[in-house]
């Protein structure tokens, strides 16, 4: 059998048929994908709310450097003054005109409202913190600075203790002490250099320091005074000693 072959192709058909071709794919390729990419093109715009920064709440501050005690109570024998910021807590009973200030962990403060003169009051130091991180006695028994008595034995809310009488020299240089104040010079013992509280010694003023280990605390308490009222202010910090409770 003979099989004729076909006329060959102008060039003009050929470009037709091509044509042809390419619109068929581009309508069968819109069929197939029109809906999915209209729906891609008018699909509504998602907006992603911005979320709030997280908000973080500071820690509970603790109380001002110094505050009056909470824990303040009357009874026959007295007030009875409480700690709870000091480092140490204790409990003391004192004359009815004693109150209880805390200045933080390391120190606290009784003062005995209404004596002295010149506004001088009396007043009892509660401290942790030691002289240049030596012993409490040892630095106030070598100070070139102070005239200090005898060591001798004492007891104070059950605990053996050690007690000293201390005085700043008088006439002393406030440039060899370091501190100076309107009644002369001072000298500080004890200082955190964190909250800038400390202990200061000053002159015309007496003082009676008991140093008491309670546990890896020693604490110092110190009996301030004008010098000619501290043997009177010392004996009636004395007779609360004694019965002075540690809480901690």
């Amino acid at each position: 059998m003979v099989r004729c072959r076909d006329s060959p192709k102008t060039g003009g058909e050929k470009m037709r048929r091509t044509i042809a071709y390419w619109l068929v794919s581009v309508v069968m390729v819109l069929t197939a994908c029109g809906p999915a990419a209209t729906e891609a093109t008018n699909a509504p715009s998602t907006t992603v709310a911005e979320q709030e920064p997280a908000t973080t709440v500071p820690p509970a501050t603790t109380a001002p450097p110094t505050t009056l005690a909470p824990t303040t109570t009357t009874t026959e024998a007295g007030v009875s003054l409480a700690s709870r910021m000091f480092l140490v807590p204790f409990q003391i009973t004192g004359e009815s005109n004693w109150t209880l200030y805390e200045q933080g962990d390391f120190l606290a403060e009784i003062t005995s409202e209404g004596s002295g003169d010149d506004g001088e009051r009396d007043k009892i130091y509660f401290t942790t913190l030691q002289p240049d991180g030596a012993g409490f006695l040892d630095v106030v028994s070598t100070s070139p600075h102070l005239e200090a008595g005898d060591v001798t034995a004492a007891e104070v809310g059950g605990i053996p203790a050690e007690k000293i009488d201390v005085r700043l020299l008088p006439g002393l240089n406030p440039q060899a002490t370091g501190c100076g104040g309107g009644s002369g010079a001072c000298l500080v013992l004890a200082l955190d250099t964190t909250t800038s509280t400390g202990l200061v010694l000053r002159e015309g003023m007496g003082y009676r320091a008991w140093v008491v280990p309670v546990g890896d605390n020693p604490v110092t308490i110190v009996a301030e005074s004008q010098e000619a009222r501290i043997g009177e202010w010392a004996s009636k910090v004395e007779q609360a000693l004694p019965d002075l409770t540690w809480q901690g």
